[in-house]
């Protein structure tokens, strides 16, 4: 595990691939998560995304399960589909979101996406 690895789980994480100043191409993504907000905020407990990125959120599946409580479900998982599908779309190896304050590899990005969207179950 690297320092920049995004956990999800006591011995599980996402690794985060190094962007080697590739942040220049990097494609704004928040108008393609804005449904997806409510859920970062709930998701948001170690900090404020505006301070420390990524690891201001718990991305372990029981805090993710805790966080879609009260959710509408069918909702969050389509949600997530279409974030994944209009990611995988663009044109582009980096995606940056002010919201989640982070640049990231879109491949990166998508594994995060794809395993919060396991963790919601319908």
């Amino acid at each position: 595990m690297n320092k920049d690895d995004i956990p999800i789980g006591e011995s599980s994480w996402i690794e985060f691939i190094d962007l080697a100043d590739r942040q220049g191409e990097a494609v704004q993504v928040d108008s393609l998560l804005v449904k997806l907000f409510p859920l970062w905020e709930a998701l948001e407990q170690h900090c404020v995304a505006e301070c420390c990125g990524f690891d201001a959120f718990d991305f372990y599946p029981n805090a993710i399960v805790s966080a879609a409580t009260g959710m509408d479900l069918n909702e969050l998982h389509e949600t997530l589909s279409n974030a994944i599908s209009d990611i995988e779309a663009l044109e582009t190896t980096i995606v940056v979101s002010d919201r989640l304050n982070n640049y990231a590899d879109k491949k990166t990005f998508l594994a995060l996406l794809a395993h919060i969207k396991s963790c919601v179950q319908f």
